[in-house]
């Protein structure tokens, strides 16, 4: 249990220091994003009544409205006022016709119903888009999330304008071509700038894009595995401007002690991420050398942790086993030896082997004079003691 407990602590102080350092980071990899708001006909919201106009109304557009309108279904009005610029699309039995006065249901009383500018409608405006991993994904509802920086189509994303849908939006951009990976508008999709450029110069297109700016498609996925930079950073500003347009250019309060703030998001958050990701980190400088350099510092500091948390564990489990104790008093009384010049006992000597080879021992063992004393001498030389073997002739060393 303590074994247990000691590791869980471990892993939570390093989560807590890695995936705080993390926030600081930002990767991006390509995705779909789909632009939100629309001028169809049939979508009530587009309207100052908050309803689609009916029979016994006067439909209104300001006469200086610039709007592109795709319209569904067919509708029966008693007036309506065009705009001096704008287009209506018309699906496949889609139209208008003058009321005849029949019982129209919700519509008894007549009144004015006025279309509702498109022109606040910002391509760098964060809520006005929804992120997916695959067109599926995006059909279902299965949208991701990112940082507000991201949040905006980034460099390598397909970027989608439902089919038959109509819409108007601001592609001022900081800046000189927002780049893209493609672009689909009414269901044609467009992966050159060539012809993405002749569609820009008709009638539709200006209509439905405005402001200073161009697009710039790349036609390519991001080549690193890990991601790419979104390529957003330029227009930080204006994008935290567009998302807090509503709130006065305030961030919402933050009610955590310690709320973090990601390199790419406009406000502080509460929580920290969870779950491990080893991949290369992009660092707020957008450089792909400090994007290496940092991806690898992080991986290799994650590996460096790991291996030490392993070996502790191993030692600790040696340890609780015993295993580590025995080893641990072997080894403190084999030092005990080394320091007190101490040797184990050899047991009996065999004095083919065991006979001293020093010229001086050899020298007297080969005298004459000395011949009986020998053994004994050279046995007082020396601690072990040693026995002859009367097979063995200690003089044939002389010949």
């Amino acid at each position: 249990m303590k074994r247990l407990l000691f590791f869980y602590i471990f892993l939570h102080l390093l989560g807590h220091h890695f995936f705080r350092k993390r926030l600081y980071y930002r990767t991006s990899s390509a995705v779909y994003k789909q632009w939100i708001p629309d001028t169809n006909f049939e979508n009530a919201s587009n309207w100052d009544k908050g309803r689609t106009p009916c029979g016994n109304d006067v439909v209104l557009f300001r006469s200086s409205e610039v709007v592109s309108v795709y319209v569904q279904s067919s509708h029966s009005l008693t007036d309506m006022y065009i705009p001096l610029d704008g287009e209506f699309i018309l699906a496949p039995g889609a139209g208008f016709a003058a009321f005849d006065g029949s019982f129209d249901p919700g519509c008894e009383t007549a009144s004015e119903v006025t279309f509702a500018s498109a022109d606040n409608f910002q391509w760098y405006d964060p809520t006005l888009w929804r992120a997916a991993t695959s067109l599926d994904n995006l059909d279902r509802g299965k949208h991701i999330f990112s940082v507000d920086e991201e949040r905006v189509p980034c460099q390598y994303d397909d970027v989608i304008f439902p089919p038959e849908t109509s819409f108007r939006v601001n592609i001022e951009s900081s800046e000189q071509a927002i780049r893209l990976r493609s672009i689909s508008v009414l269901g044609q999709k467009f992966t050159s700038d060539n012809t993405l450029a002749e569609y820009m110069q008709s009638s539709s297109a200006k209509l439905q894009f405005h402001g200073q700016g161009a697009f710039q498609l790349l036609n390519t996925r991001c080549p690193d595995k890990s991601g790419c930079e979104c390529g957003n950073a330029a227009d930080h500003d204006r994008i935290c401007a567009a998302l807090l347009q509503k709130s006065g250019n305030q961030c919402p309060q933050v009610m955590c002690k310690d709320p973090l703030k990601p390199v790419g998001h406009c406000c502080e958050m509460c929580g920290v991420p969870f779950g491990i990701a080893v991949r290369t980190l992009h660092a707020a400088t957008g450089s792909n050398r400090s994007t290496q350099e940092a991806g690898a510092t992080i991986a290799g500091t994650v590996v460096v942790l790991f291996l030490v948390l392993l070996l502790l564990g191993a030692a600790l489990l040696l340890y609780r086993k015993g295993t580590l104790r025995s080893f641990t008093s072997l080894w403190s009384r084999k030092r005990d030896l080394d320091l007190s010049g101490e040797t184990a006992d050899k047991g009996f000597d065999n004095p083919i082997f065991d006979t001293p080879c020093d010229p001086v021992a050899l020298a007297g063992a080969c005298s004459v004079e000395e011949e009986e004393e020998a053994p004994k001498e050279m046995a007082s030389k020396n601690s072990e003691l040693y026995y002859i073997n009367p097979l063995y002739d200690e003089t044939e060393l002389c010949a």
